[in-house]
């Protein structure tokens, strides 16, 4: 099989590049600075790259291709809702039109369990992927990756994939805990869900492979976990200096917090979190995973422990 990805050189690009390479699969990657050539051609030097950006993409880069990962988004929930919009939903849109136009049968959009955000922030338990699905607009990567996601619908010849982006293992969780974003919340005890790496990119290419067209897949580990307890053994893993913060603050009083400092310009900005961030880190937010283990034959390989071990070696 060959491979178009967007946002190769990112982190979840950089591994499922690893990881195709690995299954004997070709790749090519899209690529918008000589700084991200240098990444991707770490993973391999005869990687092919295309240079360029979305609004770049052309038919003739993906035509010999079989499926196209598109990785690439504005991931950032501080940035304006327009440039959310011009990264996620155009580009998404100029993605596919490359791909239809040049008949590649398979597309896979790489979206996020947060577009299952309700707009009276409750907590979200067991969700599955055919749930009503309405994120609000201040929620903006959730909104627009709603959006991305009609697009591909619509094209029909897309497999769209979701999970649980805000707690993919990797580096984000580590800078999290240090600039003060994720910290205790009362009341404390609730779970969520997990994607570690190499069972997210399990996942991508099963729906490449298995995926129906216009359908979505939560792909998360295999048992959920209480919050705090898995963020502290994560970061203990990666660190062993490096703890969360003992003292705890109420959702709601956060909640109430942040809303407040979005009507005061610049004001929001003197906080490391939001209220699209913490209605994911600071309450129950779990998914249901069986239509994928059922339908693409997922498993998810990495189990918990396997993987702080192999945080814990990499680390020494």
């Amino acid at each position: 099989m060959k491979a178009f990805v967007t946002g190769g050189s990112g982190f979840v690009g950089k591994s499922l590049i690893r990881y195709l390479l690995s299954r004997g699969h070709a790749v090519v990657a899209l690529s918008r600075t000589e700084q991200s050539d240098s990444i991707i051609q770490q993973i391999d030097a005869n990687i092919q790259i295309v240079r360029g950006d979305l609004s770049s993409i052309a038919s003739t880069h993906v035509e010999s291709c079989d499926v196209v990962f598109h990785l690439a988004a504005q991931v950032n929930p501080r940035a304006p809702l327009a440039e959310m919009q011009r990264n996620n939903v155009d580009g998404t849109r100029l993605v596919i039109e490359a791909a239809k136009a040049a008949d590649v049968p398979r597309f896979v959009l790489l979206s996020t369990c947060s577009v299952y955000v309700k707009k009276d922030h409750a907590p979200l338990v067991n969700v599955k992927e055919d749930d009503n699905v309405d994120p609000p607009e201040w929620a903006v990567y959730a909104y627009t990756k709603k959006l991305a996601e009609d697009v591909v619908v619509a094209a029909n010849i897309a497999v769209s994939l979701k999970l649980l982006l805000d707690t993919v293992w990797g580096p984000g969780l580590v800078n999290a805990v240090k600039n003060g974003a994720l910290r205790r919340f009362e009341p404390s005890g609730y779970s969520i869900n997990t994607t570690h790496i190499e069972n997210l990119c399990e996942g991508l290419l099963l729906s490449a492979e298995k995926g129906r067209p216009g359908n979505a897949y939560n792909i998360v580990d295999s048992d959920k976990v209480v919050f705090e307890e898995f963020v502290e053994q994560y970061v203990h893993a990666q660190d062993s200096s490096l703890h969360m913060p003992n003292n705890s603050i109420s959702f709601d009083t956060m909640y109430n917090i942040l809303w407040l400092l979005e009507w005061i310009p610049f004001a929001s900005s003197l906080l490391p979190v939001n209220r699209e961030i913490l209605v994911f880190a600071g309450q129950e937010y779990t998914v249901n995973s069986h239509k994928a283990r059922q339908e693409l034959g997922y498993v998810g390989h990495i189990s918990r422990e396997e993987g702080l071990e192999k945080v814990r070696r990499y680390r020494t």
